[in-house]
């Protein structure tokens, strides 16, 4: 079976299991925002950004990437 797998109308490429980077957190939309509304310069935008701490994520493309990754440990209950 032939599947795709599109993201925002865009076909992802399926030569990756796993796919690493960056998001973007609420300050830099906030930024992207004023560089398109005209407010701030390109520079201005790309300077600010610079300064922020930019996290990580992962993507798991697939079933199978999960379970050769994935390991199960351990679980607990939280108590109140």
């Amino acid at each position: 079976m032939l599947t795709r797998t599109l993201y925002r109308g865009n076909e992802l490429d399926q030569g990756y299991d796993i796919i690493i980077g960056n998001v973007a957190d609420d300050d830099v939309f906030k930024t992207v925002d004023m560089y398109f509304r005209g407010l701030w310069s390109k520079d201005k935008a790309l300077e600010e950004l610079r300064y922020y701490k930019m996290n990580d994520q992962i993507c798991f493309a697939n079933q199978e990437a999960l379970n050769n990754v994935l390991l199960f440990k351990e679980s607990y209950r939280v108590v109140r």
